[in-house]
């Protein structure tokens, strides 16, 4: 006598976290770091995810990929991502999270606003000086200086007014 185990049909109603989406974003953030723009993400549930793509835009319409970061997979517990834009537009970018599930379909999550300025670089001339030092930086605009001697003594403390570079 054979015996066949018995047909089941199962069909999937929905998904484990009650969400029916096959990730629950938890949170998706940005903030600026003088290395470009730092970009967090967590989700509470991932269900057949293969990856995250980070994209950037100028304007809101027009988007770029500057980031692709492996998913879970398949998880029950809090995940948490990061990634760093390190060529970020200077001024308001915006930036949007986009998941791919592994059969190819994906999800676009709300868009965020970051804003970064490209950090000053300053170089004094010559160094050591004697008498007049002349300073060359990539910000314009007013500049706070305050000098000090070999042993971190304040010597000199004043405001520059923009373009006024020599002390």
């Amino acid at each position: 006598m054979r015996f066949f185990p018995p047909t089941v049909t199962l069909k999937v109603v929905g998904f484990a976290n009650g969400s029916g989406l096959p990730v629950e974003l938890l949170s998706f953030t940005g903030h600026a770091e003088a290395a470009g723009v730092r970009l967090n993400w967590s989700t509470a549930t991932e269900h057949n995810s293969a990856s995250f793509r980070i994209q950037r835009s100028r304007d809101g319409g027009s988007w770029t990929t500057v980031a692709q970061v492996p998913a879970a997979g398949e998880s029950v517990s809090t995940m948490h991502y990061s990634e760093l834009d390190r060529e970020p537009i200077p001024g308001t970018a915006y930036y949007q999270l986009e998941q791919y599930d592994l059969d190819g379909a994906s999800e676009l999550f709300p868009v965020i606003a970051v804003n970064w300025e490209r950090p000053s670089v300053i170089l004094t001339q010559p160094n050591p000086a004697s008498d007049q030092v002349r300073i060359n930086m990539t910000a314009d605009g007013p500049l706070s200086v305050m000098i000090t001697d070999g042993m971190g003594r304040e010597v000199l403390r004043l405001t520059l007014a923009a373009g006024e570079r020599t002390i």
